[in-house]
């Protein structure tokens, strides 16, 4: 079985960290924006039965530029990437989740907070964030801390990841 998972994100939140981190377990400081969307392959073992799960890593939106539907097209699950150092998060999960919807309209969702490193007093924000996703529209299916450069939340963002689209 195969299935299409997008991460999607404004620029510079650290998708592309995240995804070279899940594939390849390497990480870089040099920041390199991601041109329309980088495609990867992973295949993965769970419960005895293997996928081959397709990772677009879709270019972040800047200013006015609208993500092309024939990105999002056809994605079982979407991993909204927001750095977590900054504010206005959950304007970013929710304007990010209704793109994806309006063209995937079954995808599952996903957030992962990037750059948990950077965050001082992570465990008291984290929980306030939660409580205020829990309000919007869209249903979550988990919220995860991941840090690319130490290597943390991200091989459980996956596993979960995983879980939302096979069970």
């Amino acid at each position: 079985m195969k299935f299409k998972l997008s991460l999607l994100g404004d620029q510079g939140v650290g998708k592309t960290s995240l995804v070279r981190r899940y594939l390849d377990d390497s990480f870089s400081d040099k920041y390199k924006s991601t041109i329309g969307v980088k495609i990867s392959k992973k295949q993965i073992k769970h419960l005895s039965q293997a996928y081959d799960m397709v990772i677009w890593d879709v270019e972040g939106k800047g200013g006015y530029t609208p993500i092309p539907k024939q990105y999002l097209g056809g994605t079982k699950l979407g991993i909204i990437v927001v750095d977590f150092s900054q504010q206005g998060q959950l304007d970013t999960v929710i304007e990010h989740s209704e793109r994806l919807l309006e063209f995937s309209p079954d995808a599952e969702i996903l957030v992962a907070l990037s750059k948990c490193d950077l965050v001082e007093n992570l465990d008291s924000k984290f929980e306030n964030f939660i409580s205020k996703i829990k309000t919007i529209d869209c249903e979550v299916k988990h919220t995860g801390k991941t840090s690319s450069k130490l290597n943390f939340g991200i091989e459980e963002l996956f596993d979960e990841a995983i879980k939302a689209i096979v069970g």
